[in-house]
């Protein structure tokens, strides 16, 4: 500011009127002087309150600028927040691919792995399939024909041959199930070990939610096992019954 004055005042004076000689010695109108000055005081004010705007503009402009950055904060904020509760984080297919999925549904039904030992059932390469033959081989289990007459017997057939099937399928799933246990622990360890590595909320519900799923995994596995052992206890109670029953008949025969 002050150079700008200094630069007011040498225009200032620059315009005032050459001094007057008289007799070669220079002379200096007073009022020339005053009018000039006047004109400084005015420039002064002027140049003042210009200054003076200028200075509460650039106030009011770093106000808004701060206001606005304040605001580009919150909406960023926000957007954290925003994202952290919603949106799909990828935890359902945390193991929960094609191959975890097969394991899942490895016999279809209680039905198929009886029929397994018989040579029909579930496909070469199913790992009940191998289980089952490997007890076919290690007891030497064979069709009920080849002990009782059949068109003497047929019950009593049928009977033997359910429970054959049911008690090798209990076995072969029981078997399965320990591996099978062992893995679904291991799932869980991984699913753990993920806990700390959640960036956010959502993605912390959301492996909590995949948590409680494999619980339910687990809890389906252990109804398949249950399902296995209680088909081989009533298809072993069958057999006694049909046993009885035909003992009966020849008592009755005989009588």
């Amino acid at each position: 500011m002050r150079a700008t004055l200094l630069k007011l005042t040498i225009l200032a004076t620059l315009a005032l009127p050459l001094p007057a000689r008289a007799g070669g010695v220079p002379t200096f109108d007073g009022a020339a002087i005053a009018q000039a000055s006047a004109q400084l005081l005015q420039l002064q004010q002027t140049h003042g309150i210009e200054v003076q705007d200028l200075q509460n503009a650039i106030q009011q402009l770093q106000t808004l600028v701060d206001s606005y950055n304040t605001l580009r904060e919150q909406v960023t904020q926000l957007e954290r927040q925003w994202n952290g509760i919603s949106g799909a984080k990828g935890i359902s297919d945390l193991l929960n691919g094609a191959l975890e999925s097969k394991a899942r549904r490895i016999a279809g039904s209680l039905a198929n792995i009886n029929d397994t030992l018989i040579g029909a059932g579930l496909p070469k390469g199913n790992p009940l399939v191998t289980l089952i033959e490997e007890q076919k081989t290690a007891f030497a289990i064979e069709p009920a024909a080849a002990i009782f007459d059949e068109k003497m017997a047929p019950v009593s057939v049928a009977a033997h041959d359910f429970a054959t099937q049911s008690t090798a399928g209990a076995v072969a799933m029981a078997q399965y199930g320990f591996t099978r246990s062992n893995a679904l622990v291991g799932e869980v360890e991984t699913l753990m070990a993920e806990i700390d590595a959640t960036p956010d909320l959502k993605a912390s519900v959301d492996l909590n939610t995949r948590m409680q799923g494999q619980v339910a995994i687990m809890l389906a596995e252990m109804m398949k096992l249950t399902a296995a052992g209680q088909q081989m206890d009533g298809a072993l109670a069958n057999q006694e019954l049909r046993a009885r029953e035909a003992a009966f008949r020849r008592t009755r025969l005989q009588d």
